[in-house]
């Protein structure tokens, strides 16, 4: 599971929430996609590039802190925004793994591609977080966020 609170200010680049690169297993690729304004999670993995994220997700509100979660468990990949499943993705070839490259929080390892806004991480947790969890993250947190 990964959540993050955003702020997106800026919509005139590729802006990455988390990076640990695309080229080989156990990287991961979180971005905003400018030419949609949608969020990409992207990861490598034995079974190639997976990605959860489509035109199905809902677009960042510039301006607004949105607290988005990614969750991943077996084949299967969620997306959710402010505690609310938003799309799954059953197809997955396999399930992430890890490695030793760092994780950059709001830049691509190249140190391109910087976030524009505010970004700060929720949760990076070892389990799937389950649905009622996520929403009540959310719930506790939302209120330090000016949510309503």
């Amino acid at each position: 599971t990964w959540s993050v609170w955003i702020n997106v200010t800026n919509f005139s680049a590729y802006y990455d929430i988390m990076n640990k690169g695309l080229t080989s297993a156990g990287n991961y690729y979180w971005y905003v996609d400018i030419t949609t304004g949608k969020t990409v999670f992207q990861y490598a993995s034995a079974g190639g590039v997976q990605t959860i994220g489509n035109s199905a997700l809902a677009v960042h509100t510039a301006g607004v802190w949105e607290k988005w979660t990614i969750v991943v468990s077996g084949t299967s990949g969620y997306v959710y925004k402010n505690g609310v499943l938003l799309v799954t993705n059953a197809g997955l070839n396999t399930s992430p793994t890890t490695n030793t490259s760092i994780l950059y929080l709001g830049q691509s390892g190249g140190n391109a591609e910087h976030f524009k806004g505010g970004l700060i991480l929720g949760e990076l947790l070892p389990i799937a977080q389950t649905t009622p969890e996520i929403t009540k993250s959310f719930n506790q947190e939302k209120s330090l966020f000016g949510v309503l």
